[in-house]
C-alpha cells in the first residue's frame, strides 16, 4: 500500500512539506489542499497564481522522482476562505496521473 500523504492548507511559501515528502520511499499519491484568503488585496492574485504553479511543479517532480512502482496520482484542491464571512469555497479541484513524460 503506497503512502498517501494529505497536506491540508500549507502555506504557499512553506517548502517544509515538500522536504518531508521527499523522505518517503514509496510515495505514490499526494493529496494537497491549499487555502487562500479572499480578503487579501487583488494585487496578490499574481503572487497566489505563481505560488500555485510552484507547488504543482514541486509535487509533480516529487512524484516523478519517487522510486515507487505504483500508479502515481496528484490530487489538488484550492479553496478560498474569508475571515469576515467564514465562507469556504473550492475554486480549483484536479486529479492528475503523474507519468514519466508529465511536464513540470
Amino acid at each position: 500500500m503506497p503512502w498517501i500523504p494529505v497536506l491540508t492548507t500549507p502555506s504557499q511559501t512553506d517548502s517544509a512539506p515538500i522536504k518531508e515528502l521527499r523522505r518517503l520511499k514509496h510515495l505514490a499519491v499526494v493529496d494537497v489542499e491549499l487555502e487562500e484568503r479572499k480578503d487579501r488585496e487583488p494585487a496578490d492574485a499574481a503572487d497566489r497564481e505563481n505560488g500555485r504553479k510552484i507547488w504543482k511543479r514541486e509535487l509533480i517532480s516529487l512524484l516523478k522522482d519517487s522510486p515507487s512502482t505504483e500508479r502515481k496520482i496528484l490530487r489538488w484542491k484550492i479553496a478560498q476562505s474569508s475571515m469576515r464571512t467564514r465562507a469556504y469555497e473550492v475554486v480549483e479541484d484536479e486529479e492528475l496521473e503523474v507519468l514519466p513524460e508529465t511536464p513540470l
